[in-house]
């Protein structure tokens, strides 16, 4: 089952998030646009995991953003300092491990009790970790996609300063939605074409554009 089955089948009947957003830079995701659509974002990672079961993210950045840390962070809420696993392994529909790598791995995989993973951060669930999940159906919407957004403004500001450019915010997020939904809809497609998982899917099509440039180059 492609993420999309996944969404349109299960997730409105938990939640009123609809996949007309999807996610750009994950923090400013997880900062501004989760609350808009009623989502409540469990927990928020630095060394220690800050826990609430609701979380005002725009006070809880603005805290990070002054202090650097999540202690001493106040707000009307139960809010706790667990270990990291406690996030990682919290009975969520969606976890979203957005800032550290191989959080998920043989040690506490089988303790994960979501239905998808979006890989904000680089490389957070380990081989043996994705093995796992994909032989218990979670589906994983690997890094190389998930948070592919960063590396795709990085493109719009090259393009920008090369070409002596100043695009509005709107332009750039409108450019940005169509790209992630581009290259989101490739992968979902040869996921479904080749009976492979996302992320392996994702690594033919990133594979064999790199064969082909290089072929178009005259290099080997």
């Amino acid at each position: 089952m492609t993420v999309a089955e996944w969404w349109d089948r299960w997730w409105p009947t938990v939640t009123n998030l609809r996949p007309s957003t999807k996610a750009r830079d994950s923090q400013y995701f997880r900062t501004h646009a989760l609350p808009r659509f009623g989502t409540t974002p469990l927990g928020r990672l630095d060394h220690t995991t800050l826990r609430a079961w609701v979380i005002d993210v725009v006070a809880l950045s603005r805290h990070v953003d002054e202090h650097g840390v999540l202690a001493g962070f106040q707000q009307n809420a139960r809010v706790d300092v667990l270990a990291s696993d406690a996030i990682v392994t919290a009975p969520v529909d969606v976890l979203v491990p957005a800032a550290v790598g191989e959080v998920i791995h043989a040690g506490n995989v089988a303790d994960v009790q979501c239905s998808l993973i979006i890989e904000g951060a680089n490389h957070p669930v380990t081989p043996w970790a994705d093995a796992a999940l994909a032989d218990r159906g979670v589906t994983v919407v690997p890094d190389v996609l998930a948070n592919a957004g960063g590396v795709l403004t990085s493109y719009f500001e090259w393009v920008q300063n090369l070409q002596q450019l100043a695009w509005t915010e709107r332009d750039v997020l409108q450019r940005l939605d169509r790209g992630m939904e581009a290259a989101y809809d490739d992968v979902c497609r040869r996921a479904g074409e080749q009976a492979v998982s996302l992320r392996d899917a994702a690594y033919e099509i990133a594979v064999a554009k790199v064969a082909e440039a290089t072929l178009l180059r005259g290099t080997s």
